[in-house]
């Protein structure tokens, strides 16, 4: 296990649950590789009954896309949810620290957006939920933190090729995704996002709300504005 950060001492602190790298990496592996079964299947099926091209190209996307797609983030699931001892989301008054990228000083924090979708039709319905919770993936809860020179970030955390960008309000890549709402262990997701938002209000930084909670907390205050 990593040591644990110094950028993480006297700060706030949500981690991911142990052993969550392990039971998505586990969860993806075997996705992909019942995909890769069922396209062998499927071209064997397709090769006995005659069928034209057309019916390789579509077992070969489909099945070897979703084959691909599994094996892929069992791969990444160790960065994801066990980097830096497992951290999701560090607040303190130096700024917001990340996984692998350190801490992003509030001067260098131009916005942080709050994503929850938790409560729409598609984070209830029982697909998400269970690809969600069971592989990993297609999170409804989440944050992107933006920053004025997210290359000099980068490039001081020695540009780690795992760290996943985020769009702006104006279509540029200069924020960073984390805190994925899924995953969290102690404390829940709407807790860490609380303590988010207080401590960017007491610093100026602005705070985007695109959730569809209606709880009394995520209503925007001095400092928060809701997605448009």
């Amino acid at each position: 296990m990593e040591p644990t950060p110094p950028y993480v001492q006297n700060a706030y602190v949500a981690r991911y649950a142990p052993g969550l790298a392990a039971k998505y990496r586990r969860a993806n592996a075997g996705f992909g590789t019942a995909f890769a079964i069922f396209l062998v299947v499927s071209l064997v099926i397709s090769a006995m009954t005659e069928r034209d091209w057309f019916a390789y190209v579509f077992v070969t996307l489909v099945f070897g896309g979703a084959a691909l797609t599994g094996l892929f983030t069992a791969r990444k699931a160790e960065n994801k949810w066990n980097a830096d001892n497992r951290l999701a989301l560090a607040v303190s008054e130096a700024g917001i620290g990340l996984p692998r990228l350190g801490t992003l000083a509030w001067s260098e924090v131009t916005s942080v957006r709050i994503y929850d979708h938790s409560l729409t039709p598609r984070g209830m319905s029982p697909f998400t939920s269970t690809v969600t919770h069971l592989l990993g993936t297609d999170s409804t809860m989440f944050v992107d933190v933006f920053a004025a020179d997210a290359d000099a970030v980068l490039a001081r955390a020695g540009n780690p090729a795992e760290v996943l960008r985020a769009l702006d309000a104006n279509k540029k890549i200069t924020g960073f995704k984390g805190a994925w709402g899924q995953g969290m262990h102690d404390p829940v997701f709407q807790d860490a996002i609380k303590a988010l938002a207080a401590e960017a209000e007491r610093h100026g930084t602005p705070v985007v709300f695109d959730v569809t909670n209606p709880s009394a907390w995520y209503s925007p205050r001095s400092n928060q504005t809701k997605a448009s």
